[in-house]
């Protein structure tokens, strides 16, 4: 988001050093699976799917970054529109969460939070667009979970979790309401250049379908406004 890319390279070879010289293949798989969420955010689906299958053949069973890597690579295959291997990773990662210890610290980025686990099924669900109801009821559950968070913590979460919600209503006929929730994503003010493109997409559906609908209007008039500063606000760095 800073689009230090070199550096981030670096890191990450840093970090695929340190795995193999030390023989921590949990290391190794986090260095892949942040490669993945890189290739999903640049919507190269095909490229994040096979990263993650090579890391979690690395993480060992049961652990976080193989539930880490099986969500995320069910998110590459709803983007790629295989649902039945969506489905599937999503159940492999519920799995193995329930039989993984309670995190001690769930904000720590390498400690998987259960609470990502409705959100990641959310965001799942809503892209493959299987199952609306059901999609629904994750979404709603993962707003209900972040929005009640008293520390403020969460909030790039609760943003991602509203897009989720409204893309879902923008396709079953809730423009109203799904217009409010991605004013209210637009307002978080955590928005960045690696999340703003799923509102581009909640946007490009609500104007497409709904064009006539005043707060669809109003929504698109604010998005229009908001997306530069969100681009902008983040200068290139060493690039």
């Amino acid at each position: 988001d800073l689009h230090r890319r070199r550096a981030a390279a670096t890191n990450l070879d840093a970090a695929r050093t340190i795995g193999r010289e030390l023989d921590r293949p949990d290391l190794l798989a986090w260095a892949i699976e942040i490669e993945a969420w890189q290739a999903l955010t640049n919507h190269r689906y095909d490229e994040a799917a096979a990263l993650c299958r090579t890391g979690r053949e690395l993480a060992a069973a049961d652990t976080s970054p193989h539930v880490q890597l099986a969500v995320q690579e069910a998110r590459a295959a709803a983007r790629l529109g295989l649902g039945r291997a969506a489905h599937r990773l999503l159940d492999e990662a519920t799995g193995a969460l329930g039989r993984m210890p309670a995190p001690d610290h769930p904000e720590h980025h390498f400690e998987f939070d259960p609470r990502k686990m409705v959100a990641y099924t959310a965001t799942t669900l809503a892209w493959l667009g299987d199952n609306p109801a059901l999609a629904e009821e994750y979404a709603r559950q993962a707003v209900a979970q972040y929005d009640g968070a008293s520390d403020g913590r969460w909030l790039r979460r609760l943003a991602t979790a509203r897009v989720d919600l409204a893309l879902v209503l923008t396709r079953i006929g809730e423009p109203a309401e799904a217009s409010h929730l991605g004013a209210q994503a637009l307002e978080t003010g955590r928005l960045v250049p690696s999340n703003i493109w799923r509102v581009d997409e909640l946007d490009h559906e609500l104007t497409s379908r709904y064009q006539r609908v005043g707060e669809v209007t109003d929504f698109h008039a604010r998005y229009i406004e908001t997306r530069p500063r969100v681009l902008g606000a983040l200068r290139p760095g060493d690039g």
